[in-house]
């Protein structure tokens, strides 16, 4: 039987309370816990720490640089994890996950629930899925909450306003700051639309990396785009950037 420890963090600074130190003590102790109750033998102990620092809960386990080696357990083998969103925070890949342990007979125990594959009532799963359904309510909330913090202060590179709100950063490609503090703007250079224009005439026809010689060799350097990165975020439409900004895999506390 492997007693596996099970931790995961989406970064290194994770808030006390999710530390990776934190997890792990409380661990042990559920361990001690089920070892008072009889439901574990005495004696035994975690022999077995998993650690995924830096992965998002939103990440599927077989994608998750340590996790991945949950799906290698055998009947009987226990993980331990301090509570349900440290296994996900999407309801899909959590379900999908216990539904192969269940099959398994793996045992996971999560401190103050007990054990939530085998032997689990009705009310005890509800828990369990409406806990993973918050924690990917509270996932998604983070992320708009970063991608408006990052649209409020520099904006979208493709959004074309005469002027645009400010509070501090680097302005945009083709924008300059106009002001002081945070009563300053950003206001788009004259020559933008010219250059940017001719950025969107050869897309698909040659690389950004072309692009970008090309629009040195006519515009000079300081009209063009400091990297080919930034060449590509410009071609794409409003509608692209936007389901870019959905997709994005963010490791902010989640």
């Amino acid at each position: 039987m492997r007693l596996i420890s099970y931790i995961r963090v989406s970064s290194e600074s994770q808030a006390d309370n999710q530390s990776p130190k934190t997890q792990q003590e409380i661990n042990n102790h559920t361990l001690l816990v089920l070892q008072d109750k009889e439901e574990l033998p005495e004696g035994i102990r975690i022999t077995e720490d998993i650690s995924d620092i830096g992965v998002s809960g939103l990440t599927e386990f077989k994608d998750r640089p340590q996790g991945k080696n949950l799906n290698t357990l055998d009947e009987g083998d226990c993980i331990f994890i301090s509570s349900v969103d440290r296994l996900a925070r999407d309801n899909r890949v959590l379900e999908s996950f216990l539904y192969d342990c269940k099959i398994k007979g793996i045992n996971i125990f999560c401190a103050n629930t007990g054990n939530i594959t085998l032997g689990v009532n009705a009310q005890k799963k509800l828990e369990v899925s409406m806990t993973a359904v918050f924690s990917e309510y509270m996932a998604s909330q983070i992320k708009k909450n970063v991608r408006r913090g990052k649209d409020s202060k520099r904006g979208l590179y493709h959004l074309d306003e005469e002027v645009k709100g400010y509070i501090g950063g680097k302005p945009n490609w083709g924008y300059k700051r106009v002001g002081e503090g945070k009563a300053s703007t950003i206001v788009k250079e004259v020559w933008r639309d010219e250059v940017f224009k001719f950025i969107y005439s050869m897309r698909g026809k040659v690389s950004s990396r072309r692009i970008q010689s090309e629009c040195i060799e006519r515009f000079k350097k300081d009209k063009t785009p400091a990297s080919h990165n930034t060449i590509a975020r410009l071609i794409m439409n409003e509608e692209a950037i936007r389901d870019y900004e959905e997709n994005l895999t963010i490791k902010q506390e989640v």
